[in-house]
């Protein structure tokens, strides 16, 4: 974009090309993504994709991210497949960050929940940072959560909590809403990284009597070799 004058030195670092998304549906497929630069004031809305709400479905395939600020940003949560992927961490703040939202009682109490589905499928994960965000942070909006058959090469970790990380306090007195996480399949090896403090996995659920949540963990490999990690 430099090069074809599009853009000027001082656009490279205040302005970013993205999808911000109002109840609608997205499908992005064999494209490749790279940030040029940090912006100049990291924030949420710096995201790639920013959907607030929606139960429209955000369909992501067979692409390549190497960015430095957040992939995929949501307040109260959205639909997602995220399948057959290649992210690179070094540089990344956050794969997924859902934070903001305040849960509405009224519609938790008198009506069920409409569940949403975020599944992460045989996405591989590489590079090793220790200064950014969660990986991918829940916080109050999940409902069928699938990670199955992704590969994590190294590994992107907040310095405070764990690289997946979700976060729910139950606020309502009755919470019809079905929630579940399932974490199939993966191979998790974390080479030659420097020091590892955290859990790849942390839940942090305070439910109400009403709420339930299912947590499986099936068939994941762990291991510590060399693969795709740089000293």
């Amino acid at each position: 974009m430099l090069n074809l004058g599009l853009l000027d030195n001082e656009q490279m670092s205040e302005e970013k090309v993205k999808f911000r998304m109002y109840n609608s549906s997205l499908i992005l497929s064999n494209l490749s993504f790279k940030d040029a630069n940090h912006l100049i004031e990291v924030a949420i809305d710096s995201a790639l994709i920013c959907n607030t709400q929606s139960y429209k479905w955000v369909n992501i395939t067979n692409c390549k991210f190497e960015l430095k600020e957040i992939l995929l940003q949501t307040s109260f949560g959205f639909n997602l497949h995220f399948r057959d992927n290649y992210i690179d961490q070094s540089q990344l703040e956050s794969t997924y960050y859902g934070s903001g939202g305040n849960q509405d009682c009224s519609i938790l109490e008198e009506t069920y929940e409409q569940t949403l589905f975020q599944i992460f499928e045989n996405n591989t994960f590489y590079g090793f940072n220790n200064d950014k965000y969660q990986n991918i942070y829940f916080e109050q909006f999940f409902g069928d959560t699938q990670f199955l058959n992704n590969k994590f090469y190294g590994n992107q970790q907040s310095p405070f909590t764990s690289p997946i990380y979700f976060q729910f306090q139950d606020t309502c007195q009755k919470d019809h809403a079905e929630r579940r996480i399932l974490f199939k399949g993966n191979i998790i090896d974390y080479g030659q990284i420097p020091y590892y403090e955290n859990n790849l996995l942390q839940i942090e659920y305070q439910k109400s009597a009403y709420s339930h949540l299912t947590v499986e963990i099936i068939d994941n490999i762990i291991q510590n070799t060399i693969y795709g990690v740089q000293d």
